[in-house]
């Protein structure tokens, strides 16, 4: 059940059941529905049905599930079928706008992270404040203790 529908149907309800189902549109039978909503029996009420009511309300309704069978050979769903035991590339959609970054490989010298590491600040638009210090593998630092730690281990 769909948090919205139940939070309209509590703001519309002013009295009996009856009622409610009459200002709805629907016949007084309808009223055993809207009290299965209420009590928190959603399994008695269909997505359909939750939809008829979301329309009644004023709401935009649910959008249709669509059934995808399983994969036969591993059991996961494709959208292409059957894989046969390939594997299969995942598609990602992106929103307007959005892009594809691509993860850099680390620097060669281990003198040029922190210049690497204000490029990705200035790229990603974030802030660098405060001393920062990195060891051979790419590691950040804070304090010169946490480094010389770090180091050690």
């Amino acid at each position: 059940m769909d948090a919205s529908t139940l939070e309209m149907l509590q703001k519309r309800r002013h009295g009996s059941l009856r009622k409610l189902t009459h200002e709805l549109g629907f016949p007084a039978s309808f009223a055993g529905t809207l009290s299965d909503i209420f009590r928190a029996r959603y399994d008695h009420v269909s997505r359909q049905t939750e939809s008829r009511i979301r329309l009644a309300l004023g709401l935009v309704p649910l959008p249709d599930l669509i059934e995808v069978p399983a994969c036969a050979t591993c059991g996961a769903v494709h959208v292409a079928g059957d894989c046969h035991g390939k594997p299969v590339a995942r598609v990602v959609v992106l929103a307007p706008g959005e892009q594809v970054r691509r993860s850099r490989r680390p620097p060669e010298k281990w003198v040029d992270y922190a210049t690497a590491a204000l490029r990705a600040a200035l790229i990603n638009r974030q802030l660098m404040t405060g001393p920062r210090y990195y060891d051979r593998l790419g590691r950040v630092y804070t304090t010169r203790e946490e480094f010389s730690r770090g180091k050690n281990h």
